[in-house]
């Protein structure tokens, strides 16, 4: 079985509050789609984000403009 991002294959929601003003956080996405100009075009046969267990995702609020980026845990599918 091959490791996957539940927030990239849509299986969990993200549950993180801002600690700024206390509003929801919003999954932005991955980090390599920021960083690679056609990565967001490209379709994944493995989970190319797997650093360790572990896949990155921009975190914001559509309130105040906070983000951060946050290791989200891989599962196996």
């Amino acid at each position: 079985m091959q490791k996957q991002c539940p927030l990239c294959n849509s299986l969990q929601s993200i549950r993180f509050i801002c600690p700024v003003c206390g509003e929801r956080l919003l999954d932005g996405g991955k980090i390599e789609d920021y960083l690679d100009a056609y990565g967001p075009y490209f379709e994944s046969v493995t989970d190319t984000n797997d650093h360790n267990g572990h896949c990155t995702h921009l975190l914001y609020c559509k309130h105040c403009g906070y983000d951060e980026r946050r290791d989200i845990e891989t599962i196996e599918l």
